[in-house]
């Protein structure tokens, strides 16, 4: 049977896995929310629609897409100042303390699905290498979802949605690698912080500058189409912006 693919299968396996793992990545956001995403050392970046592009009513975001240890919080607006500023520190506490394991394992399966199990294929010796690599990766997905099962009290994680991770991961790998971003993504939204409150707090001066730019912008341009109580809303929350600039 004479070859038609225009380029190797071993590319088309290795691109759908990327394209599996970006749309699990993907996060679509509506106009009036910020996806905020940090690392464990406390580098956080704002994401709003206009970094993303338009999908099904919504802008499709890709956080951090090399950095499955990212952590993510996702925010909507116009708010108020938050009852407790606490509220996000301890969602970041538990993700501290309770999946550390789970952040190395997804970090680690990044290089070794898009990359390890490349180069394996590629060796001119037989099959096994890459046999060999895809079972070590089998074994840190297994350890991953039974760690999560086990931990997942602690880690505020329903006994179903535990296992609908845990069956996912197993049956999709490209899957696996964003387990820590759900688990930190399920944490942070009982947190229900008040975006600016958390960009002054997550954010330095000139990113919390950007961020006030983008929220006036769409403030203005959301405006006209608001109910008049929507409307006074959005006007308080706008003077919240203040005239702030970044410091130099």
């Amino acid at each position: 049977m004479p070859d038609v693919l225009p380029i190797p299968a071993e590319l088309l396996v290795l691109g759908l896995a990327l394209l599996l793992y970006l749309t699990d990545l993907a996060r679509l956001l509506f106009a009036n929310e910020v996806l905020f995403s940090g690392t464990v050392k406390g580098h956080w970046k704002a994401l709003t629609p206009a970094n993303g592009f338009p999908f099904n009513r919504r802008n499709a975001v890709f956080p951090r897409v090399w950095d499955a240890g990212n952590i993510e919080c996702r925010v909507a607006w116009p708010s108020q100042p938050a009852d407790s500023s606490q509220t996000i520190d301890d969602a970041l506490s538990v993700l501290a303390k309770e999946a550390v394991f789970e952040r190395l394992i997804c970090r680690a399966l990044v290089p070794q699905l898009f990359i390890g199990v490349p180069i394996a294929y590629s060796l001119p010796s037989n099959d096994l290498p890459t046999l060999v690599m895809i079972a070590l990766i089998y074994l840190q997905v297994v350890a991953l979802v039974v760690g999560v099962m086990i931990k997942r009290r602690r880690l505020c994680l329903s006994t179903g949605h535990a296992a609908w991770l845990a069956f996912e991961s197993l049956v999709c790998l490209p899957y696996a690698l964003n387990v820590f971003r759900k688990i930190g993504a399920n944490l942070t939204s009982q947190a229900r912080s008040d975006v600016l409150d958390l960009a002054a707090r997550l954010l330095d001066a000139d990113d919390r500058h950007e961020l006030h730019e983008r929220l006036r912008r769409s403030a203005s341009d959301r405006r006209d189409a608001l109910s008049p109580a929507t409307q006074v809303r959005l006007d308080e929350f706008t003077a919240r912006l203040g005239v702030e600039k970044p410091e130099r």
